[in-house]
């Protein structure tokens, strides 16, 4: 539907907007006679200035959508990783790993690391080291 959007505010915008120009530039023309002035000042208003509003509220309304849109996928990434998190740390003890993390999460590692920090900071969570040099975080 945005695209939609998008490509006929593009069209109206594309025809309103050089048909109000030569329409300005007509009602302007000394040379041309009166009735060729009140016609261009007819069309600027009945065809160019309508289909340049309309344009360019419909781009609007499509930039409006995408940026809502992009918003509503952040909630959804952060709820689900919200989920993921407590899942992990009820099935082992309120103990995760940023490896745990980024399997079930299926998010890279940096993006684990700093979601484990800003948690364990938020429940005062303690860390140990693993064997294989990990950090494991123990959340109470």
């Amino acid at each position: 539907m945005r695209l939609i959007k998008q490509i006929v505010a593009f069209l109206l915008l594309s025809l309103g907007v050089p048909l109000g120009l030569y329409c300005v530039v007509e009602i302007f023309d000394s040379t041309k006679s009166q009735e060729d002035r009140d016609g261009a000042a007819a069309a600027l208003m009945i065809f160019s200035l309508p289909m340049s509003a309309l344009g360019g509220g419909l781009l609007w309304s499509a930039v409006h959508d995408g940026k809502k849109q992009r918003q509503k996928s952040a909630l959804e990434v952060a709820e689900k990783l919200r989920k993921t998190f407590f899942q992990i740390l009820e099935e082992n003890n309120n103990t995760i790993t940023v490896l745990q993390l980024c399997k079930a999460a299926e998010i890279d590692g940096k993006q684990a690391k700093e979601y484990l920090d800003q948690k364990a900071i938020e429940f005062n969570a303690t860390f140990e080291a693993s064997e294989s040099g990990g950090i494991i975080y123990k959340f109470p």
